[in-house]
Parts: structure tokens; sequence; C-alpha cells
């Protein structure tokens, strides 16, 4: 991860100096019950390379405004949002802080951790 990631991690106290990401692969869509996703891109991406898990992936936002919190398994309310038919709009996305200075990836860990703090909820 990049040093402004790491700097914005640090910020709410959390460190990994082991991460390593990896592409998503079709074992991680099986066993997902929800792809959350930060950008269209990426649920662009699942939609064409994994269109097995299109109808659970969404965006952050997309999901803490409509997921909800009902009594009904996660399982069901996500199908019933028919994810693989959402249009993702700009509203629904958490904006890329590349290219940004160290303050704005520690203004966008701030954003994702509140917007995780929501979607925590809802599940």
């Amino acid at each position: 991860m990049s040093q402004r990631t790491r700097a914005a991690l640090a910020h709410h106290g959390i460190k990994d100096p082991g991460h390593r990401s990896h592409q998503l692969t079709a074992t991680d869509v099986v066993r997902a019950d929800l792809i959350v996703a930060f950008e269209r891109d990426h649920v662009d991406y699942v939609r064409r390379i994994h269109p097995e898990g299109a109808t659970k992936t969404a965006t952050i936002r997309y999901l803490v405004a409509t997921l909800g919190n009902g009594s009904r398994p996660l399982a069901d309310r996500v199908a019933a949002l028919r994810l693989d038919g959402v249009e993702i709009g700009d509203a629904e996305a958490v904006v890329d802080p590349a290219g940004g200075d160290e303050q704005t990836f520690i203004d966008c860990a701030v954003e994702v951790s509140e917007l995780v703090d929501h979607l925590l909820d809802r599940l």
C-alpha cells in the first residue's frame, strides 16, 4: 500500500505492515454474502469478470442508503435490492484519493470509517 494510505490508516490507529492485496477470485465471489465496492468501476469489474457476483455487489454508499436494518436475513435483503440492475452514479461512490496529498487520504479514511460503521449497523 502507498505511504499516504499507511498514514491515513495510522491516523485511525491501524497498522498493517504485512498487508498484501489480491485480485478478486471466483472463490472469493462464491464465499461472499456481499461484495462491497467503493466506486462504479469496482462494481463494473465484478459484473464483467465475475457476473455470478453481480447480484451481491454494490458500493458501500448505496448499501448504507438502501440495505435497511430489517429482521429478514441478509441474503434476502440483498436479493431484494436486485443489485445486478442498479446503475451506480457518482453520488454512490467514495472518491478515490489517488494523486491527493496525505490529508486527502486521511479525509478518505475518515469517510470510509464512517460508512463502514453505518454498514455494520445494517448487517
